[in-house]
């Protein structure tokens, strides 16, 4: 073997099963599970191997992998927690499009009618929730759109939007924090309007491109699951059509209430938006088309707690299993994979789950916890959090028994991480229980060094918090173990390996096995979760949202809250 089969970090013990005496005692001293390096390395090395294909989701590459989970649970003598007493939950999917043919849009402005030209004056997506959604009304512009009391701003106040047409710029103020603001961003609701057009402003064009990209990069097919009912996934406001338009349209309808794009954007900086009624009108009909059915499974084992009261809760330990598949093109800059189309994901997400297999096999050798955990292997991540929505949705134990979620999500293992940055912790009694975890094993917690990804909404745990679950989800820091910490975060090593991974490696075919891989790394991530997670399932009270957090707020109103 080319790496270490012990990790030992002063009081902790990582390593494969064959310990050194000295770690022996440490271990017993701080009743630590033993984690296992080879483990770990044999779970990745199945899930990421060609064989599977990049286990794109509904694959028999992924389902191979599901089974492959699957008897994992079964053999550490985990319940099953899917349908009809086995371990899967299968969920069903259908492609969406945009039928631009039989939709129609129109906009009338101080009395002229213009009847708008799909995929050119005006851009939609399909819709999973129904087949055609029309909407009509007269327009009132409300700025970004933005009702977050937390923070001060109500860009409604003063119209009633009932039965309306909402006009609003992509985008959310600057003061907001990163995490905050990719929410707001994509979850403007408007309770009892009629539809929603989106300017087109120079935030959307920094994150879509010009026009011209941006129209290209619409109407094309979406994947999304269907309920038992036959229908998609509901939105919070019922059905609604929106819509993007162009420059020239998005200019004459601010000129029509005395405004230019650049002094909207001006006023956008301070946030003093003046809501307002616009004098015309617009109408909107969407229809979409069906196509493309597909299954895949979410894969769930559950370990009973043995505290006869809190047995009934459930601390949900997430992580995708699928990938991207064997059709990955390579990046520019890369020149080791020529030839190869397939997809690994060794570290989206084989990782994250041999994370969940080392953690689970820790739980099931030792006492049960006083909650019980389940371990969730979600399917189409990538396609979206689909099955974790899924799940979120119709969860295989009582929704109201879920306390906590957990969330693994590729940990960049190419290095020996001395910290790890815990997302959402600050938002929920999790925090604390986090920092425990961390100083416990020895490593830090360090601020988010790429807030601009937005990383707390794109992976799975942001479709708990959507149902008022506290969760959290760590990720490799930005510091390597011997490194300088008060040196700028962007110029530690690990910074530099995490994304230089991003830059050339997601989503590629390199991210494969033929990476440096610090394995002894993956079992220290396993066990640094796997202290939070006991703790959090072992506690006298659940985690709780703390007062006033704007996601507490949102999403779970009226919850007890962590003082």
């Amino acid at each position: 073997m080319k790496y270490k089969n012990i990790y030992c970090v002063t009081t902790l013990l990582i390593g494969s099963a064959f310990a050194l005496s000295a770690c022996d005692t440490q271990m017993a001293k701080n009743d630590l599970p033993e984690m296992s390096a080879d483990r770990f390395e044999a779970h990745v090395r199945y899930l990421a191997s060609d064989e599977m294909g990049g286990r794109d989701t509904g694959s028999t590459g992924y389902q191979m992998a599901a089974d492959y989970v699957a008897k994992n649970f079964a053999d550490m003598g985990l319940k099953p927690g899917g349908e009809n007493g086995t371990y899967f939950q299968t969920v069903n999917f259908r492609s969406t499009s945009l039928d631009a043919a039989n939709s129609s849009a129109s906009l009338t402005l101080a009395g002229n009618m213009k009847d708008l030209v799909i995929g050119s004056d005006i851009v939609m997506n399909g819709s999973a929730e129904a087949a055609e959604i029309m909407g009509s009304g007269d327009l009132v512009f409300v700025g970004y759109g933005i009702d977050a009391p937390e923070y001060g701003i109500n860009d409604f106040a003063g119209v009633d939007v009932t039965g309306k047409i909402i006009v609003r710029l992509y985008g959310t103020p600057d003061s907001l924090p990163s995490d905050v603001a990719a929410v707001v961003n994509g979850n403007k609701r408007a309770p009892g309007a009629a539809g929603v057009i989106e300017l087109y402003n120079s935030k959307l064009q920094a994150r879509r491109g010009d026009w011209d990209r941006f129209k290209r990069r619409f109407g094309n097919p979406r994947l999304g699951w269907v309920g038992a009912n036959g229908t998609g996934r509901p939105s919070p406001d019922g059905p609604m059509p929106s819509a993007n338009i162009s420059p020239e349209l998005s200019a004459q309808i601010l000129e029509s209430i005395g405004l230019s794009m650049d002094t909207v954007e001006d006023m956008a900086v301070a946030d003093d938006f003046m809501a307002q009624d616009i004098n015309g009108s617009a109408s909107i009909t969407l229809k979409s088309t069906y196509s493309g059915n597909l299954s895949s499974p979410n894969v769930i084992g559950i370990l009973e707690g043995s505290d006869p009261a809190l047995k009934n809760q459930y601390v949900v330990i997430s992580a995708h299993l699928d990938h991207v598949g064997d059709q990955c093109p390579r990046r520019s800059n890369d020149t080791a994979t020529e030839g190869d189309t397939i997809c690994n994901g060794v570290m989206d997400n084989a990782s994250g789950t041999a994370t969940m297999l080392e953690a689970a096999r820790a739980f099931t050798s030792r006492e049960a916890p006083r909650r019980s955990i389940l371990f969730v292997s979600v399917t189409a991540e990538e396609k979206g959090l689909l099955g974790a929505d899924y799940f979120a949705h119709f969860p295989t134990v009582d929704v109201n028994a879920l306390v906590a979620n957990v969330n693994l999500d590729m940990p960049v293992l190419l290095y020996d991480f001395a910290d790890v940055v815990a997302f959402g912790s600050e938002h929920s009694s999790i925090g604390p229980i986090a920092a425990r975890a961390t100083a416990r094993a020895g490593i830090n917690l360090a601020e988010d060094p790429m807030p601009e990804q937005n990383l707390f909404v794109r992976s799975d745990h942001y479709r708990f918090v959507q149902k008022g679950i506290p969760s959290v989800f760590l990720m490799t820091g930005p510091t390597e173990v011997g490194e300088d910490i008060t040196k700028p975060a962007n110029e530690r090593n690990g910074y530099n390996s995490f994304t230089g991974f991003l830059n050339t490696n997601y989503h590629s075919p390199a991210d494969d096995l033929m990476q440096p891989i610090v394995w002894s790394a993956g079992a220290k991530f396993a066990l640094v979760n796997y202290l939070i997670i006991n703790e959090i399932a072992n506690a006298d009270t659940e985690p709780r949202w703390n007062d006033g957090d704007y996601f507490g707020n949102l999403y779970a109103p009226g919850k007890p809250r962590a003082k």
